[in-house]
């Protein structure tokens, strides 16, 4: 009797409706589980996953992980800020030893009785010629790398942040030119780096 029952209410007419709800129900909890890891409203795709079933978690699964997007933005904006400060920085020391050398070529050239201010290379300045592969001895934080990634890619350094300032009015580097601080840095174009441009026209 008991049996007979059964068969009867598996075969009434609620129980296609008990059967789409229980299915709703599995694909809603799929969805609740998947987008609250990925960032999104887990109480908004239990119900798109409720009456939508498998399209939902499809379209889940295929639109852009909102979690990962974020940390990846955060770790950029992080590393942007940290490249600006370090420039900033090495700016600083960059001209602190300018400023030193001009003092010491004044009195060599008082000394001498010479002039030798308007030739840069006589002062033993770096100038903005043909890239090489070799740079002078520079202190590390003031050590820059570049390459331009156009057929074979060859990095040139080390360069000074000032020899990197006159190569970009030069147009010998542009937004697309990739930089690096010192060997272990992390090859970034320039358009990329936050601030590096105002940098490079002042």
């Amino acid at each position: 009797m008991a049996l007979d029952q059964f068969i009867f209410l598996a075969q009434g007419p609620g129980a296609e409706l008990a059967f789409k709800l229980l299915v709703g129900l599995v694909f809603g909890g799929i969805c609740a589980a998947i987008a609250s890891g990925r960032g999104r409203s887990a109480v908004g795709w239990f119900f798109l996953g409720l009456f939508l079933n498998c399209i939902a978690l499809i379209i889940l699964l295929v639109i852009p992980d909102l979690k990962s997007e974020a940390e990846k933005t955060d770790r950029l904006r992080r590393d942007n800020k940290r490249l600006k400060e370090r420039i900033a920085k090495d700016r600083q020391v960059a001209d602190q030893r300018h400023e030193n050398i001009g003092k010491r070529l004044d009195v060599h050239d008082k000394g001498l009785g010479i002039d030798t201010s308007s030739s840069e290379s006589a002062s033993g300045l770096l100038t903005a010629g043909e890239p090489t592969d070799e740079g002078d001895p520079q202190e590390e934080s003031d050590q820059w790398y570049y390459r331009q990634d156009h057929g074979a890619s060859r990095s040139f350094g080390p360069v000074t942040f000032e020899k990197l300032k006159r190569l970009w009015q030069k147009h010998q580097i542009d937004i697309f030119t990739k930089v690096r601080m010192g060997e272990s840095g992390e090859w970034m174009k320039i358009r990329d780096i936050a601030g590096f441009e105002e940098l490079l026209n002042d």
